[in-house]
Order: structure tokens, then sequence, then C-alpha cells
């Protein structure tokens, strides 16, 4: 279902004002700032959130709005929101990611590791396609995950050099 006419086109404007100023916040949030949780939130209240954040912001949510623009932003979004779902759902995980928030983790964990790698890869993606400012949270969350890589540091330091 498309909406149409000045009410659909002023929705989907408020809409996307919504998504920018999430996405800008999924930039610099940690996982429960995303999902607007507490760091003392259950599972069940993490599911909720998750499938709240995802009814909104899932890409084929923004079909309706028949902007494809929106439909970009809410699948960059929609990687971060699916992302913190996944760490906090995992109590491993959670704890783990819980030590780094408090800054009680001195080696970054093998799945950190990963993590990071595999966010640096698809960044460099990014990169090669000139899309830098696309580029830019996944840099955030490699240094994030491993800031003792200085390939992660110049790779950020430059696509913030770029983004227009």
């Amino acid at each position: 279902m498309r909406l149409f006419g000045l009410e659909g086109e002023a929705l989907a404007m408020a809409f996307a004002e919504r998504l920018s100023l999430r996405l800008k916040k999924a930039e610099s949030a940690n996982h429960y700032a995303l999902l607007e949780l507490e760091d003392r939130c259950t599972a069940t209240e993490i599911r909720r959130a998750y499938l709240k954040a995802a009814k909104l912001y899932h890409p084929d949510a923004t079909m309706k709005y028949g902007h494809a623009a929106l439909k970009e932003q809410a699948s960059l979004l929609f990687s971060h929101i699916t992302e913190a779902f996944e760490v906090l759902s995992d109590p491993d995980r959670r704890n783990e990611y819980d030590a780094l928030l408090r800054g009680e983790s001195t080696e970054a964990p093998a799945h950190h590791i990963a993590q990071a790698e595999i966010g640096y890869q698809k960044a460099e993606v990014l990169l090669r396609m000139g899309q830098f400012k696309e580029a830019i949270p996944y840099l955030k969350q490699a240094v994030t995950l491993v800031p003792d890589e200085e390939e992660f540091h110049a790779t950020l330091g430059w696509a913030l050099y770029k983004t227009p």
C-alpha cells in the first residue's frame, strides 16, 4: 500500500525526519540507547524494543512512502538495530558488551575482532563506491570494538575527511 496525495507526502516527510534523527543517534549511541532501553532491561524488553524498531524502520516498511532514499537510510539504520539486538539478546555477548561499556575489557574478544573486520570490509566496499558518509558508522564500530587497530583509525579519518 503506497500513500498518495498531500497527506501521504506529509507522512513521508515526517517519517524521513524521524529516520534521519534515529540514524544520527545510531552513529554515536550504544546498543541500549539505540533500542531505547535501560541497561537493566530484561530479555523480553529487548525483544519488544527490537520488534517495535523493526516494525517502524525495516526497509520494506518504507515502501509505502515511495521514496528509494528512505529505503536506503532505513536499511542502514536497520543493520544497526539488528546488531544491537543480536548483542543484547545473547547473554555472553551482552556481558562482554556491558564490560566494554564500563571500561573493564582490556583485550578485544575474538568475536569483537571478527565483527570489527566484517564492518571494516563493508566500509571498504562503500569507500570504493565513493559513499564515504555511509562507511563512517561501520568504521566507528570497528574502532570501538578494536581500538588498537591503527588501520581502522586511519580509514575512519580518511572517510571523515572525504565526507562533504
